[in-house]
Protein backbone atom coordinates (compact mmCIF):
# COMPACT_ATOMS: atom_id res chain seq x y z
CA UNK A 1 0.00 0.00 0.00
CA UNK A 2 2.66 2.74 1.12
CA UNK A 3 4.79 1.54 -2.38
CA UNK A 4 1.56 2.10 -4.44
CA UNK A 5 1.44 5.50 -2.68
CA UNK A 6 4.39 6.44 -2.98
CA UNK A 7 4.05 5.73 -6.96
CA UNK A 8 1.35 7.96 -6.99
CA UNK A 9 2.49 11.08 -5.84
CA UNK A 10 5.78 10.74 -8.15
CA UNK A 11 3.46 9.66 -11.21
CA UNK A 12 1.73 13.11 -9.95
CA UNK A 13 4.49 14.94 -9.34
CA UNK A 14 6.10 13.97 -12.91
CA UNK A 15 2.53 15.08 -14.69
CA UNK A 16 2.16 18.33 -12.77
CA UNK A 17 6.30 19.30 -13.60
CA UNK A 18 5.15 18.53 -17.84
CA UNK A 19 2.49 20.78 -17.80
CA UNK A 20 4.32 22.99 -16.07
CA UNK A 21 7.86 23.17 -18.39
CA UNK A 22 4.82 22.65 -21.48
CA UNK A 23 3.00 25.59 -20.46
CA UNK A 24 6.46 27.72 -19.73
CA UNK A 25 8.10 27.39 -22.19
CA UNK A 26 4.95 27.38 -24.72
CA UNK A 27 4.48 31.24 -23.26
CA UNK A 28 7.67 32.72 -21.72
CA UNK A 29 10.22 30.77 -24.21
CA UNK A 30 12.12 29.76 -21.71
CA UNK A 31 16.30 30.42 -22.46
CA UNK A 32 17.68 27.63 -20.73
CA UNK A 33 15.02 24.39 -21.02
CA UNK A 34 14.11 22.66 -24.18
CA UNK A 35 9.87 22.68 -25.00
CA UNK A 36 8.46 19.73 -23.78
CA UNK A 37 8.13 17.22 -27.34
CA UNK A 38 5.36 17.95 -29.70
CA UNK A 39 4.06 16.79 -32.76
CA UNK A 40 1.73 18.03 -35.72
CA UNK A 41 -0.56 14.58 -34.93
CA UNK A 42 -1.18 15.63 -31.35
CA UNK A 43 -2.90 18.83 -32.41
CA UNK A 44 -6.85 18.58 -33.91
CA UNK A 45 -7.05 22.15 -35.04
CA UNK A 46 -4.67 24.60 -35.23
CA UNK A 47 -3.01 25.94 -32.09
CA UNK A 48 -3.07 29.68 -31.55
CA UNK A 49 -0.21 31.20 -29.82
CA UNK A 50 0.29 34.46 -27.95
CA UNK A 51 3.69 35.21 -30.47
CA UNK A 52 2.15 34.09 -33.50
CA UNK A 53 2.95 37.53 -34.71
CA UNK A 54 6.72 37.75 -33.69
CA UNK A 55 9.57 37.38 -35.77
CA UNK A 56 13.62 37.63 -35.79
CA UNK A 57 14.45 40.79 -36.84
CA UNK A 58 17.79 41.93 -39.18
CA UNK A 59 20.09 43.56 -36.45
CA UNK A 60 21.87 44.91 -39.56
CA UNK A 61 18.87 46.21 -41.67
CA UNK A 62 19.34 49.53 -43.44
CA UNK A 63 16.07 50.96 -45.37
CA UNK A 64 16.23 50.79 -49.24
CA UNK A 65 16.69 54.22 -51.01
CA UNK A 66 15.19 53.01 -54.23
CA UNK A 67 11.92 54.58 -54.87
CA UNK A 68 10.20 52.06 -57.40
CA UNK A 69 10.98 49.46 -54.41
CA UNK A 70 8.43 47.13 -52.99
CA UNK A 71 9.89 48.04 -49.52
CA UNK A 72 8.66 51.55 -50.28
CA UNK A 73 5.23 50.43 -51.38
CA UNK A 74 2.20 53.54 -50.63
CA UNK A 75 -0.54 50.14 -50.75
CA UNK A 76 -1.88 50.81 -47.11
CA UNK A 77 -2.97 47.07 -47.39
CA UNK A 78 0.68 45.74 -47.90
CA UNK A 79 1.98 48.76 -45.74
CA UNK A 80 0.30 46.82 -42.72
CA UNK A 81 1.32 43.46 -43.22
CA UNK A 82 4.80 43.97 -45.00
CA UNK A 83 7.61 43.93 -42.63
CA UNK A 84 10.80 45.34 -44.00
CA UNK A 85 13.71 44.09 -41.22
CA UNK A 86 12.33 40.79 -40.94
CA UNK A 87 15.30 38.14 -40.93
CA UNK A 88 15.86 36.39 -44.44
CA UNK A 89 18.44 34.15 -44.18
CA UNK A 90 19.58 31.63 -41.28
CA UNK A 91 22.78 31.51 -40.49
CA UNK A 92 25.05 30.02 -37.84
CA UNK A 93 23.88 31.71 -34.49
CA UNK A 94 20.31 31.73 -35.11
CA UNK A 95 19.47 28.71 -33.34
CA UNK A 96 19.61 29.19 -29.31
CA UNK A 97 16.82 27.96 -26.68
CA UNK A 98 14.68 30.76 -26.51
CA UNK A 99 14.81 30.68 -30.77
CA UNK A 100 14.18 26.54 -30.86
CA UNK A 101 11.29 27.15 -28.27
CA UNK A 102 9.53 29.80 -30.40
CA UNK A 103 9.91 27.73 -34.03
CA UNK A 104 8.81 24.89 -32.11
CA UNK A 105 5.80 25.29 -31.81
CA UNK A 106 5.18 25.44 -35.86
CA UNK A 107 5.34 22.71 -38.19
CA UNK A 108 7.68 22.53 -41.04
CA UNK A 109 8.74 24.56 -43.11
CA UNK A 110 7.51 27.28 -40.62
CA UNK A 111 9.43 25.65 -37.47
CA UNK A 112 11.00 22.83 -35.54
CA UNK A 113 8.01 20.50 -34.21
CA UNK A 114 9.23 17.31 -34.07
CA UNK A 115 12.42 17.80 -35.02
CA UNK A 116 15.77 17.38 -32.94
CA UNK A 117 17.70 20.62 -31.13
CA UNK A 118 21.13 18.61 -31.15
CA UNK A 119 20.77 17.58 -34.88
CA UNK A 120 19.30 21.20 -36.17
CA UNK A 121 21.87 22.83 -33.94
CA UNK A 122 24.43 21.51 -35.37
CA UNK A 123 23.64 21.63 -38.99
CA UNK A 124 22.98 25.13 -38.86
CA UNK A 125 25.88 26.10 -36.92
CA UNK A 126 28.18 24.61 -39.93
CA UNK A 127 26.23 27.70 -42.15
CA UNK A 128 29.56 30.34 -42.01
CA UNK A 129 28.46 33.55 -40.18
CA UNK A 130 27.93 36.64 -42.60
CA UNK A 131 29.68 40.01 -42.58
CA UNK A 132 26.43 41.68 -43.52
CA UNK A 133 22.79 40.28 -43.31
CA UNK A 134 22.17 41.75 -46.34
CA UNK A 135 23.66 39.58 -49.08
CA UNK A 136 22.59 40.52 -51.84
CA UNK A 137 24.12 44.46 -51.71
CA UNK A 138 23.03 47.00 -53.63
CA UNK A 139 25.87 47.63 -57.01
CA UNK A 140 28.05 50.58 -56.24
CA UNK A 141 26.72 51.68 -59.91
CA UNK A 142 23.67 51.45 -58.84
CA UNK A 143 23.21 55.57 -58.06
CA UNK A 144 19.21 55.31 -57.59
CA UNK A 145 19.86 52.02 -54.84
CA UNK A 146 17.89 50.20 -56.58
CA UNK A 147 18.89 45.91 -57.28
CA UNK A 148 17.39 44.65 -60.62
CA UNK A 149 17.28 41.01 -60.83
CA UNK A 150 15.94 38.23 -63.00
CA UNK A 151 14.37 35.21 -61.64
CA UNK A 152 14.49 32.51 -64.64
CA UNK A 153 12.29 29.69 -63.53
CA UNK A 154 11.75 25.95 -65.20
CA UNK A 155 8.75 26.30 -67.46
CA UNK A 156 9.83 26.59 -70.77
CA UNK A 157 8.61 29.29 -71.75
CA UNK A 158 11.91 31.27 -72.11
CA UNK A 159 12.48 28.67 -75.24
CA UNK A 160 12.83 30.79 -78.75
CA UNK A 161 13.27 34.22 -76.35
CA UNK A 162 16.69 35.28 -77.02
CA UNK A 163 16.44 37.02 -73.73
CA UNK A 164 19.91 35.67 -72.72
CA UNK A 165 21.64 39.16 -72.78
CA UNK A 166 18.98 41.14 -70.96
CA UNK A 167 18.81 38.28 -68.32
CA UNK A 168 22.51 38.54 -67.81
CA UNK A 169 22.63 42.28 -67.52
CA UNK A 170 20.62 42.30 -64.15
CA UNK A 171 22.27 42.89 -61.00
CA UNK A 172 21.49 39.14 -59.65
CA UNK A 173 20.01 36.62 -61.68
CA UNK A 174 17.85 33.72 -59.58
CA UNK A 175 17.53 30.09 -61.05
CA UNK A 176 15.35 27.15 -59.27
CA UNK A 177 15.08 23.89 -59.30
CA UNK A 178 15.91 22.09 -63.05
CA UNK A 179 17.87 24.94 -64.00
CA UNK A 180 18.89 23.78 -67.58
CA UNK A 181 21.69 26.51 -69.01
CA UNK A 182 24.02 24.22 -71.15
CA UNK A 183 22.51 25.27 -74.42
CA UNK A 184 20.11 27.30 -74.18
CA UNK A 185 22.28 30.79 -73.15
CA UNK A 186 21.02 32.58 -75.98
CA UNK A 187 17.62 32.25 -73.86
CA UNK A 188 17.84 31.84 -70.94
CA UNK A 189 21.03 33.28 -69.96
CA UNK A 190 23.98 31.91 -68.23
CA UNK A 191 24.88 33.79 -64.67
CA UNK A 192 23.70 32.44 -61.75
CA UNK A 193 23.87 34.39 -58.22
CA UNK A 194 21.13 32.70 -56.25
CA UNK A 195 20.31 29.32 -56.85
CA UNK A 196 17.00 28.24 -54.69
CA UNK A 197 15.47 24.89 -53.93
CA UNK A 198 13.58 22.54 -51.22
CA UNK A 199 15.37 19.05 -50.33
CA UNK A 200 12.73 17.24 -52.60
CA UNK A 201 13.46 19.41 -56.19
CA UNK A 202 17.27 19.62 -55.64
CA UNK A 203 16.98 15.92 -55.75
CA UNK A 204 14.61 15.12 -58.25
CA UNK A 205 15.88 17.68 -60.66
CA UNK A 206 19.02 16.08 -60.64
CA UNK A 207 17.92 12.38 -61.62
CA UNK A 208 14.62 13.43 -64.25
CA UNK A 209 16.46 15.99 -66.03
CA UNK A 210 19.92 14.90 -66.16
CA UNK A 211 19.30 13.73 -69.65
CA UNK A 212 18.44 17.50 -70.17
CA UNK A 213 21.81 18.43 -69.30
CA UNK A 214 21.17 19.03 -65.81
CA UNK A 215 23.85 17.67 -64.01
CA UNK A 216 24.94 19.84 -60.84
CA UNK A 217 23.78 23.12 -59.52
CA UNK A 218 24.78 26.39 -61.27
CA UNK A 219 27.31 27.42 -60.01
CA UNK A 220 28.74 31.42 -61.59
CA UNK A 221 32.41 31.58 -61.78
CA UNK A 222 32.57 34.76 -62.83
CA UNK A 223 30.49 36.52 -61.02
CA UNK A 224 31.13 35.11 -56.83
CA UNK A 225 32.22 37.20 -54.47
CA UNK A 226 34.01 35.10 -51.54
CA UNK A 227 32.46 31.87 -52.76
CA UNK A 228 30.06 30.23 -55.15
CA UNK A 229 26.55 30.86 -56.03
CA UNK A 230 24.54 31.31 -52.63
CA UNK A 231 22.61 28.37 -52.72
CA UNK A 232 19.12 28.67 -50.15
CA UNK A 233 16.85 25.78 -49.24
CA UNK A 234 13.52 26.22 -48.98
Amino acid sequence: MILLRIFLAISFITLLLFIFVTFYNGNSLSATVLVAPMDKHNFTALPQWKFDDIYRLDPQFKPSECMVSLRNSSNPVYKEKFIPNIQLFLQSDHVNMSEWNRLYHFNNPFGYMGFNYTAIKTAVDTIPKLASTQLLQVPTRAKDGCIRCAVVATCGILNGSRLGKEIDSSDYVFRVNAAIIAGHEEDVGKRTSVYVHTAHSLIQSLMLHKKRGFKQIPTDKVYQTKSSTLCYAM
